[in-house]
């Protein structure tokens, strides 16, 4: 492939100027963004994304506690199975289905 000539050089050096000016002159008006540092914006889709992983990770903390719970009754023979519960949990979750 062959390129010829340097036409745009002058088009791009004087759009970058014109974009760097501008910059400029919205930096000293209001609150200005620090020259040298780096921002991060965070979408409103990755912010929720970030608080259902901070909730989720909570519910496994709970189900640890629930399970340790389960397993110390089992061991002390005080855990009872109740049959009307697992039951209405199979006709709801039939219920859900349709």
């Amino acid at each position: 492939m062959k390129i010829n000539g340097y036409g745009n050089v002058p088009d791009l050096i004087r759009a970058y100027n014109d974009q760097k000016k501008s910059t400029e002159s919205k930096g000293k008006g209001s609150a200005a963004i620090d020259k040298g540092k780096d921002t991060l914006e965070l979408s409103v889709r990755a912010q929720e994304m970030k608080e259902i992983k901070l909730s989720m990770d909570n519910i496994n903390e709970i189900r640890d506690e629930k399970i340790s719970q389960i397993k110390k009754a089992i061991e002390n023979g005080e855990y009872r199975i109740d049959a009307r519960k697992i039951a209405d949990g199979i006709i709801q979750e039939r219920l859900l289905d349709r």
